[in-house]
């Protein structure tokens, strides 16, 4: 399946606009860094939430996120399936914080 990308470094105006953004990075990826609006939502968790997923894209785009690429790559595909508009981001979080973006540690709120 022909999954759309996104480079990251194109991703932080869309997420001004409101586009939801899931990471599925481990918790303990998450916790050393992450965008501040994605919801963390690992990779094998996924299947369990696509309704809410689905809600959450409300028809648009929703961006996926891992380190890499390569997760959300992945997962982005599987969630084409179910019919959510996903993109991989291209890059992951490496290329996130590689063209100067902020990333927020620590436990969550």
């Amino acid at each position: 399946m022909d999954v759309p990308e996104t480079p990251a470094a194109e991703l932080a105006p869309e997420i001004e606009r409101g586009v939801p953004v899931v990471d599925v990075r481990r918790p303990e990826e998450w916790t050393g860094g992450r965008i501040g609006e994605a919801m963390l939502i690992p990779m094998g968790e996924i299947s369990d939430h696509v309704g809410e997923l689905e809600a959450r894209a409300g028809g648009g785009p929703l961006y996926v996120i891992c380190r890499s690429g390569v997760r959300s790559l992945q997962v982005a595909g599987f969630l084409r399936t179910q019919g959510i508009d996903a993109r991989n981001v291209a890059g992951g979080m490496l290329a996130w914080t590689a063209a100067g973006h902020e990333v927020e540690t620590g436990p969550t709120r």
